[in-house]
């Protein structure tokens, strides 16, 4: 896949009373990706597939929007590449094994021009690679009973050119056993992770190790046998180790950070059914979760670049819903239509006697959704979409100064698949941001206006 593209769209810039007409400079993209899937069997039934894959990338970085200073110098390249492979095999009935392996190698390069750095110009480069290895062995003592235990390792390097670099070198061994159990109308899954993580370093003092124990249980429930209704029930004990990039990239690492540790819980209920005659299907699932964080990582901007930190304690609530139905109109003609809502409170509880206590995490929406509806004829399809989300913060202070307006996209669509003997050809056409509202995901980072685009997958 090759893509090209400028990027310069114009916006409206508010500076008090002046309105002014602008363009965002600096936001070409260049950007080339591919991959290749072999698959075999052997005769003794086993199976192997390997899969490869390449990605590159040039795009410019428009920066936040600055008074009287349309100038923008920086480009970021970036480049990814990684070969897999999985081989599976059934032994008997109640005994399998699979094993995976894995090369990733990561590249990026960024430039900044101006005055302030030697020769104009300031390069910061970073390379990546990490080797995988994972086995896994399924046992089925019973047709209601089936264990698993697995062992993963990985060894991850970072590599740059900067020079407080402490060139890490991290190993990491994870060990699941996941046991599940499913008879009549109820369906059990309990798992424990043991993960243990020691890093090297050439420079400097090497972080603390890592070892943890994660459980986790869920439960679903079927109560009728012949009713596509499920009662869901889940407890998960998760964590999140600092990534190289959070820690050591140019700007953005902050080599202070702890891991993030939470106890997760959820409770959730998935129904479908023909609801009405006139509906060919009706489903929902709704979901209500609360999780306890402590030492959450974000990204929290500061006043000239973005920076990871850490949270000390955070509290966060939310609700999902989802709706989807479709009718048939006439014999050829269908009505496809879903919907979602979001509702999330994720406050700050780190400190009683800070400004930002129990105000919600910045660039967190509290209310966020999208519904659409697609008409499928035997002609074209037509499709129309809408996503929302409430206001945010910048900051950690919920104050006016620092909120970022809520919007609505609206984007509609036109698809047809072409079937050949031996190939089929899909053609659509869309328009995003057919209101052509201006709005900001980022503070001071305005997205395009009304914009469209042609897409064709050829399938053989």
């Amino acid at each position: 896949m090759f893509l090209r593209a400028d990027g310069n769209y114009p916006f409206i810039l508010v500076n008090g009373k002046y309105v002014t007409k602008e363009k965002r400079n600096n936001s070409d993209i260049y950007s080339l990706q591919g991959e290749a899937n072999l698959y075999h069997s052997f005769k003794d039934e086993s199976e192997l597939d390997v899969k490869g894959h390449y990605f590159y990338s040039k795009r410019g970085l428009p920066g936040a929007v600055t008074l009287y200073n349309p100038i923008a110098d920086e480009t970021l390249w970036d480049e990814n590449a990684f070969i897999q492979a999985r081989y599976k095999k059934h032994f008997s009935p109640q005994w399998s094994v699979q094993a995976q392996a894995k090369y990733n190698h990561g590249w990026n390069k960024y430039e900044d021009l101006g005055a302030e750095y030697t020769n104009g110009v300031y390069h910061a480069k970073h390379r990546q690679d990490e080797y995988y290895l994972s086995a896994t062995v399924l046992y089925h003592p019973m047709t209601s009973l089936s264990v698993a235990l697995a062992q993963d390792g990985s060894v991850n390097m970072l590599r740059s050119n900067l020079p407080d670099c402490p060139f890490p070198t991290r190993y990491t061994s994870q060990t699941a056993l996941n046991i599940r159990y499913q008879q009549g109308f109820i369906t059990a899954t309990g798992t424990l992770i043991n993960t243990f993580i020691t890093e090297s370093v050439e420079e400097g003092e090497k972080p603390k190790d890592f070892n943890r124990l994660a459980p986790s249980v869920s439960v679903s429930l079927q109560p009728w046998k012949d009713e596509s209704l499920y009662l869901r029930l889940m407890y998960k004990s998760t964590f999140r180790t600092p990534t190289f990039n959070d820690l050591y990239y140019y700007r953005l690492g902050n080599r202070n950070l702890r891991p993030e540790k939470a106890n997760e819980y959820n409770i959730g209920i998935t129904w479908s059914r023909p609801l009405f005659s006139f509906l060919d299907y009706f489903s929902i699932t709704a979901d209500g979760y609360y999780n306890d964080v402590t030492d959450k990582i974000v990204a929290f901007p500061t006043t000239y670049a973005w920076r990871m930190a850490n949270y000390g304690k955070v509290h966060a609530t939310g609700m999902d819903i989802t709706l989807a139905t479709a009718t048939s109109i006439s014999k050829d003609i269908k009505l496809i239509m879903s919907g979602s809502y979001t509702w999330q409170k994720a406050i700050d509880l780190t400190d009683p006697d800070s400004k930002s206590y129990k105000d919600q995490l910045p660039y967190t929406p509290e209310h966020s959704g999208n519904v659409s509806a697609i008409i499928e004829t035997p002609w074209v399809n037509v499709g129309y979409s809408i996503v929302g989300v409430s206001k945010r913060y910048c900051l950690s202070q919920n104050i006016p100064e620092n909120k970022i307006d809520g919007y609505m996209e609206h984007t509609a669509s036109l698809s047809r698949e072409f079937s050949f003997k031996h190939y089929k050809l899909r053609l659509q056409t869309e328009v995003a941001n057919l209101t052509n509202k201006q709005y900001d995901v980022i503070k001071y980072y305005p997205m395009p206006g009304r914009s469209w685009r042609i897409t064709g997958t050829f399938k053989f």
